[in-house]
C-alpha cells in the first residue's frame, strides 16, 4: 500500500478523536480489506482497579495489556470501544476522555513497514458486572497500579493505566 494511503488512515482515525469518548489503545493502521481498520484499547477503571486482559492472539499474544482490537469500518471510535470490552470481557463501558494518543511502527527485517499502530487511549468507567474472558482474551484481571509489574504489563501501557486510574469521573 503507498504511503499516502497509511497517512490518509492516521488522519481518519484521529480526526475522530473530538467525537469520540473511550479508552482505546493500539490503533492499528493496516493494508484496508475492506471489512476492519483501526485497532485500539480502552482503560476500563472501577474502584481504583484497571481491567487487563492477557492477549489471546498476536501481536503480544499471551502479554497482558489492555482490552481492545480492530475498528470495524464506518464505526465511531466510542462504540468500537464498547464493542471490543464488551466481546472481551463482557462488560458493558461508559466511555470518559482521550488520556493519550501516540503511534508505534512495526517493520519487518527489511525494515519496510508492516503496521503503523496510531494509538489513541480512552478511559471508561464500568459501574457493574464481572469481567470474563471473551473472544480475544485468554483471561482478565482487576489490578491496582501497584499490580502492574506483577502481571508484566509494558513500561508504557502501565504509564497510561496509571492515568486512567488517576482521573475522576464526574458523578
Amino acid at each position: 500500500m503507498p504511503a499516502a494511503a497509511w497517512v490518509l488512515v492516521a488522519t481518519l482515525a484521529v480526526g475522530q478523536r473530538d467525537s469520540a469518548t473511550l479508552v482505546i489503545r493500539d490503533v492499528t493502521i493496516i493494508p484496508m480489506t475492506g471489512q476492519d481498520s483501526l485497532p485500539r484499547h480502552t482503560v476500563v477503571v472501577r474502584g481504583g482497579r484497571a481491567l487487563i486482559v492477557r492477549r489471546g492472539h498476536e501481536p503480544r499474544k499471551g502479554e497482558w495489556s489492555l482490552p481492545g482490537g480492530l475498528l470495524d469500518l464506518g464505526e465511531s471510535l466510542a462504540d468500537g470501544a464498547r464493542r471490543e470490552v464488551r466481546e472481551e470481557t463482557g462488560l458493558d463501558v461508559h466511555p470518559g476522555p482521550i488520556i493519550e494518543t501516540f503511534d508505534r511502527v512495526h517493520r519487518d527485517a527489511d525494515g519496510r513497514i508492516r503496521y503503523h499502530f496510531v494509538i489513541v487511549d480512552f478511559v471508561c468507567e464500568c459501574p457493574h458486572g464481572e469481567p470474563m474472558a471473551g473472544s480475544d482474551a485468554e483471561a482478565v484481571a482487576w489490578v491496582t497500579a501497584a499490580e502492574l509489574d506483577a502481571y508484566g504489563v509494558n513500561a508504557h501501557a502501565a504509564a497510561v493505566i496509571r492515568k486512567g486510574l488517576e482521573y475522576s469521573f464526574p458523578s
